[in-house]
């Protein structure tokens, strides 16, 4: 992969086309994890839950027991009118329940907290979550080797501790959340679904390009989506598909344009931040239980 390094001083981190190449590592790695993560909640009764931004709301909650809107959208990173939309999505399935007057410092303000359903929910959830990690042991520790190697190893009591299982849920969560947000293109702010086109343009820029079907193992999308975000990526000039290439001629293939990878070098840039975050929602967590807010009593996970 032809790379260009870029000088993160505020980070002390000196990206060479080495360690521009790890990152483009680490971002499809996340992508698989991501990936594998919602194929384990692909169950009847995780429907609806459509994001990130949900799971982070449901097993905050959960560890913290009621909070303020406010509150939970500064630690979300969602807009008041995301939020909004959020709430109305989850109390349509009875997973929360919102309740006025009751906050001491604030009585017109609604406190939010968790129904019986949702924490039943949060708590299956969390199980499904502890047998990814271990099923993706591998994967897990490859992502954390390739933030080492970028970042060096993390210092004693510098990154986040996760000490349960629905710790490394929210933490996982909130991760994906940010960087999903991180992939928004300035310029493009109402470009459709960011972190699947980031995914994209990290996967074409491997020696070899990549072929539309490797992306779908790598996102969520469907085969149409993914046709429809290359042509998209084609039509901003960023990629270009050819076919007629040994073993199967008839195979199409997917490789960035220098548009594209100048495209992806800013990608990568807006991620370097968050690698200590990374870092810690792929270590996993030091015990196996469920911790309930408040010192009531958890539910244990496992499979």
């Amino acid at each position: 992969m032809a790379t260009v390094s870029f000088d993160d001083r505020r980070l002390g981190i000196l990206m060479t086309p080495e360690a521009t190449e790890r990152m483009r590592q680490i971002i499809i790695a996340s992508g698989m994890l991501t990936h594998r993560f919602s194929e384990a909640l692909a169950e009847p009764e995780f429907e609806g839950l459509s994001s990130n931004a949900d799971i982070a709301v449901l097993t905050s909650l959960h560890r913290n027991g009621p909070e303020r809107p406010r509150d939970l959208s500064t630690r979300i990173g969602l807009t008041p009118g995301g939020m909004s939309n959020l709430f109305q999505r989850l109390e349509g399935r009875q997973l929360i329940e919102r309740a006025y007057g009751q906050d001491d410092h604030d009585r017109r303000s609604a406190l939010v907290s968790l129904t019986a359903q949702g924490a039943r929910v949060v708590e299956r959830i969390s199980e499904a979550t502890q047998r990814t990690m271990i099923e993706e042991d591998e994967l897990l520790q490859h992502t954390r080797d390739l933030v080492d190697s970028i970042a060096g190893p993390s210092p004693v009591g510098a990154a986040e501790t996760v000490r349960t299982a629905l710790e490394q849920l929210e933490h996982v969560a909130r991760v994906g959340a940010d960087l999903s947000a991180s992939m928004v293109d300035p310029n493009r702010p109402d470009e459709p679904n960011p972190g699947a086109t980031a995914i994209a343009l990290c996967a074409a820029a491997a020696p070899a390009g990549t072929r539309p079907r490797n992306l779908l193992e790598l996102t969520d999308l469907s085969s149409g989506a993914v046709t429809m975000l290359l042509d998209r990526l084609e039509h901003a000039g960023l990629v270009r598909r050819t076919t007629g290439r040994e073993p199967d001629r008839r195979a199409v293939e997917v490789t960035l344009t220098d548009l594209g990878r100048r495209r992806l070098h800013d990608l990568l840039e807006r991620a370097v931040p968050y690698l200590d975050q990374i870092r810690s929602a792929v270590t996993p967590p030091d015990t196996a239980s469920v911790s309930a807010p408040d010192g009531a009593p958890g539910t244990a996970a496992g499979g």
